[in-house]
């Protein structure tokens, strides 16, 4: 009996880490994909880029997020959306990028959402 549960152990961890593998390798392609959808000219195909990072428990789709937050020339319904998720993310590492953004009187005079939406 022990030797079966052994056995069971053994073929169940032989499972889970290829199933970890092809799971990491899936999210890499998503990415990928998503990093193509974001070098769009078009600012509808860069904002659903963005929605799909959405769920992505990775550190590259984290990235990309905070870097489209941060990107001065970002259509501004894109950035929203960026600084949306990584709020809802709730890593430490965004609370200085989104403080930056939101403290900016620059920045914020140029988005009149922004303005509306949070200072009002």
């Amino acid at each position: 009996m022990k030797r079966r549960m052994s056995s069971f152990m053994v073929l169940l961890f032989i499972l889970i880490f290829f199933a970890s593998i092809f799971v990491r390798d899936a999210t890499a392609d998503k990415i990928d994909e998503i990093k193509v959808e974001l070098e769009s000219y078009n600012w509808q195909t860069r904002l659903s880029a963005v929605e799909k990072l959405k769920g992505i428990k990775d550190e590259r789709a984290f990235k990309l997020l905070l870097e489209i937050a941060d990107t001065s020339v970002e259509y501004w319904p894109i950035k929203i959306k960026a600084m949306l998720l990584l709020g809802e993310i709730g890593n430490p590492k965004a609370i200085e990028l989104l403080l930056k953004v939101f403290n900016d009187a620059f920045l914020n005079s140029e988005c009149p959402s922004i303005k509306s939406r949070y200072f009002t």
